[in-house]
């Protein structure tokens, strides 16, 4: 779309090993190894671990926020370096545009954690 190179990544890490694309460490690496390094806009569904970025959910949910997100991507984004990342796993946090290294991270999730509507759609222009 007018030379802009999208890529996506459906990946997360795992959960409770009942969802769909939950991997292991080992495995998530490999999968964003083959992020291309000419990507404008990673589409993914996890975040990168950004310890502090989805404070709020630990507020809203007793839960250790430096746990959210992978490592795995967060390592992958360092080498690759697309201009954006857009993901939706954490429903609840920051929805706010976070810089990491020069890329952009942004939530772009709806719905909170009761899947309810919450949030406005994330728009920008490239």
């Amino acid at each position: 779309m007018n030379g802009i190179r999208f890529y996506g990544v459906p990946w997360v890490p795992v959960i409770n090993g009942q969802w769909a694309f939950e991997a292991d460490s080992r495995t998530l690496s490999r999968k964003f190894a083959d992020i291309p390094k000419n990507v404008d806009i990673l589409i993914s569904h996890s975040p990168p671990n950004l310890p502090g970025y989805f404070g709020d959910v630990s507020l809203e949910y007793g839960k250790d926020s430096r746990k959210f997100g992978s490592v795995e991507l967060s390592d992958a984004l360092f080498d690759k370096k697309p201009r954006y990342v857009v993901c939706g796993h954490i429903h609840s946090g920051s929805h706010e545009p976070f810089k990491l290294w020069n890329t952009v991270v942004v939530n772009v999730s709806r719905v909170d954690e009761s899947y309810c509507v919450r949030y406005s759609p994330f728009t920008f222009e490239i």
